[in-house]
């Protein structure tokens, strides 16, 4: 991981796994990018709040980066089965 590599970057090009997230997170808080969390990990406001009620939408919200897809959290079945 570099300082200028986003977490969901990182991941679509194949560099780290999905629990790679904690590293990312404790690089945040470590560092002083300026940045919000959200877009220190390459998220939108919208994706970093469905992942923080559910983890489990994460591969959907990468999903959607990798198809150049709006995520709809709408469509997950994770964030369905919260309803």
């Amino acid at each position: 991981m570099n300082d200028k590599t986003s977490f969901v970057d990182a991941c679509l090009a194949g560099d780290c796994e999905l629990d790679a997230i904690d590293d990312f997170i404790d690089a945040w808080h470590d560092g002083d990018s300026g940045m919000p969390l959200w877009q220190f990990l390459g998220m939108t406001r919208d994706e970093y709040g469905c992942w923080v009620v559910d983890p489990q939408v994460l591969p959907a919200i990468l999903s959607a980066h990798r198809f150049n897809r709006p995520f709809d959290a709408r469509m997950d079945p994770h964030v369905q089965a919260m309803r």
